[in-house]
């Protein structure tokens, strides 16, 4: 993996930055996620400037004993304890003195059994298939724990059927670098997977080096619970959940695959406290629509798979350094972001590099938890900005929200240094309100609404210094500077907030239906272009929004490609 530098800018720390996404890791603590990757500490927002660093992923240490006891993982067996040792004698028991050679001959014995693996390499040199209930505790994931070496073109532990649990504890997988594997092989080369209602649950587990996906849920009734587990360096998509899956990452990382960090197709997926930095495809990808049940019915829950519901909730996650796009949903679903970054997405192949996509009827709610202001009253004090979610410095725009049905609400986000915009909402999308927000140090438009959007409110929100740049469209392309560019919208109210220092205009108005009251700002070159028909349902009162030129008596025309 090459680690790439970028310039980026840093409005926090009020910096210029030298953002390395790579894997080697920072200096601990870590300032902000534009610092670099490590995969062993998240950098997750803390109020409206700070960044904390949280231990994410396997905790990289070893039992004492060669053959652990399995209680040192916190696990209780509920059934016979066999151990298994690699090398030892044939005919073994299980017994500590007389352990199994392997893994295979422990899969033999009964059914809620817990298997203690011994430090060092186990050889997996076919697929094992379990159908019932069982535990797998190793030493640790370290250099001195155990590790499962799967050779390769073979899937490692397939999980099957309703009847069927697995609990994993304490394990490194990888697979062997002795032979390349053609593409046939790479797609049976899945560490770990569970179908047909299984249940796969993962404690302190590393998965490295597997094929096309790494860990793979799927069919109705199969779950994932990982806590503090890593897949990383895979050649295809870290972890894919579909066909009615559902998943539960606790301080999980999925790090440097090929494809998206996590792929969700039809299915659900929850994280709480976790890092997706330096996927080549992306993030996390929501695709098609998830079953209205299979999801939580709050994200407020400690256990949002406790409660069937229709959301997906993403909570404390850095979302950083991936490829195409960080966040991406598409398909008639609502995911909620709580306190969570959205940094640095990179465009690795054409059309691009935005931080969060949401497409085809999708529903995204940033911090949706946080107290609505739009109700108080001008005289109460300005509230904190942006104290929840961050989407910054992205290649291209921060959040682009486009299609019918799809649609956007954020509160106390903070949106800023993106290149090519910060948010954009376009072709019939709903940006349903933004409220104690910044938008700040995008190039060409801090919000862009265009082609038919609807809007319900912005409030109390900041778009601060735009800066000018080019802004690519379907129709076409502009040189641009605009705190908030409002084309074709309709039914929005624009309320108490302000407008400062962009390129071009603080606010620009064209062929709007609005009501646009109490708004400030200065510093800007035009003050509000207002190119509306003359009484088009436009209200414009108690407004001072200066520039330093008067607006042009016609709107700069689009050049087209």
């Amino acid at each position: 993996m090459n680690p790439r530098s970028v310039r980026n800018v840093c409005p926090m720390l009020g910096l210029v930055l030298l953002a390395r996404c790579s894997s080697d890791p920072p200096p601990d603590p870590c300032p902000s996620p534009l610092s670099g990757v490590n995969e062993r500490l998240a950098a997750l927002p803390q109020g409206a400037s700070a960044w904390r660093c949280v231990p994410v992923g396997d905790e990289r240490t070893h039992a004492p004993d060669d053959l652990p006891d399995p209680a040192w993982r916190a696990l209780r067996p509920t059934g016979g304890v066999f151990f298994v040792r690699a090398g030892a004698a044939l005919g073994g028991d299980g017994s500590r003195s007389r352990p199994f050679a392997g893994l295979d001959a422990a899969l033999r014995t009964p059914a809620g059994s817990t298997i203690v693996l011994a430090r060092g390499r186990h050889s997996v040199e076919a697929t094992l298939t379990i159908t019932d209930e069982r535990t797998i505790v190793g030493a640790g994931t370290d250099d001195r724990g155990t590790t499962l070496d799967v050779a390769r073109g073979t899937s490692g532990l397939v999980v099957d059927g309703s009847a069927a649990t697995l609990t994993v504890a304490g394990i490194k997988v990888v697979y062997s670098s002795s032979a390349s594997s053609s593409q046939t092989e790479r797609l049976r080369e899945i560490a770990l997977q569970a179908r047909g209602g299984a249940r796969l649950t993962l404690r302190d587990v590393l998965i490295s080096g597997a094929g096309i996906p790494s860990v793979q849920v799927d069919g109705v009734g199969s779950t994932l619970d990982a806590d503090q587990s890593t897949v990383r360096e895979g050649r295809g998509n870290g972890v894919v959940l579909s066909g009615g899956a559902r998943g539960l990452l606790r301080r999980s990382v999925a790090v440097a695959n090929v494809g998206a960090g996590v792929y969700v197709e039809r299915s659900h997926l929850h994280v709480v406290t976790g890092q997706l930095a330096d996927n080549g495809a992306g993030g996390i990808h929501y695709r098609e629509a998830g079953d209205a049940t299979g999801g939580a019915a709050s994200c407020a829950s400690d256990d949002p798979l406790a409660e069937s519901g229709p959301r997906d909730c993403l909570r404390d996650v850095l979302i950083t350094c991936n490829g195409i796009s960080g966040l991406y949903a598409s398909g008639a679903r609502t995911v909620e972001l709580w306190r969570s970054a959205i940094v640095d997405t990179r465009a690795t192949v054409a059309s691009s590099g935005d931080g969060l996509s949401v497409l085809g009827g999708a529903r995204i709610e940033l911090d949706p938890d946080l107290r609505a202001h739009a109700e108080l009253p001008l005289s109460a004090p300005e509230p904190d900005l942006a104290v929840g979610t961050r989407v910054l410095a992205n290649h291209r725009a921060g959040i682009v929200v486009s299609g019918p049905g799809s649609s956007l609400d954020l509160r106390g986000s903070a949106i800023e240094s993106n290149r090519q915009g910060g948010v954009i909402v376009q072709d019939g999308a709903n940006l349903r309100s933004v409220q104690a927000a910044r938008i700040a140090n995008n190039t060409a438009v801090g919000l862009a609404m265009t082609e038919t959007t609807t809007v319900t409110e912005i409030t109390r929100s900041h778009f601060l210094a735009t800066r000018t740049g080019m802004f690519r469209s379907s129709r076409g392309e502009i040189l641009v500077g605009d705190g908030l560019s409002m084309a074709s919208a309709a039914g929005m109210r624009v309320t108490q907030s302000r407008f400062e220092q962009s390129g071009r205009f603080g606010l620009l108005l064209s062929g709007v239906r609005a009501e646009v009251t109490d708004n400030r700002g200065d510093g800007n070159r035009y003050g509000i272009g207002n190119y509306n028909p003359p009484a088009d349902g436009l209200t414009l009162e108690r407004n001072r929004i200066l520039g330093a030129e008067m607006p042009p008596a016609t709107l700069p025309p689009v050049v087209t490609r």
